[in-house]
């Protein structure tokens, strides 16, 4: 297995031989927030919008962040670009991004979810 194998397999959650479950890709689909499990590399964190255009940011470009809980809205500020997440539930998602453990933050259309206990959502999601 090369280099860039390996950095793809630990970027998507897959160990070395280990074959992809379309069930899982399935659920993967419907996920607003992925996570590092536990003991994988945390350098880099994707951002999905609506019309799935990708972007990724490295944590170690993060200077800071902000979050108002009144209008429910994170700011993060990177080296070169800030980004305002605003939804549900972001208390929780501003300590996870504080403790690097989020991969990918997708975008969800406000129009088809569903009210979730607690679970973070993002509704807003605007690269500067």
């Amino acid at each position: 297995m090369s280099q860039s194998d390996d950095f793809f397999d630990s970027m998507f959650g897959r160990s070395e031989g280990q074959s992809t479950d379309p069930k899982e890709e399935e659920k993967a689909k419907f996920e607003a927030i992925r996570y590092y499990q536990k003991g994988e590399f945390s350098l880099y964190i994707s951002f999905v919008d609506l019309k799935q255009r990708r972007s990724f940011f490295n944590y170690s470009r993060m200077l800071s962040a902000e979050y108002d809980p009144t209008i429910q809205r994170i700011k993060l500020t990177f080296s070169e670009n800030m980004i305002e997440l605003e939804g549900m539930h972001l208390e929780k998602l501003y300590y996870q991004l504080m403790e690097n453990q989020v991969k990918e933050i997708i975008q969800q259309d406000k129009r088809y979810i569903e009210i979730r206990n607690s679970i973070p959502t993002v509704f807003e999601l605007k690269i500067i």
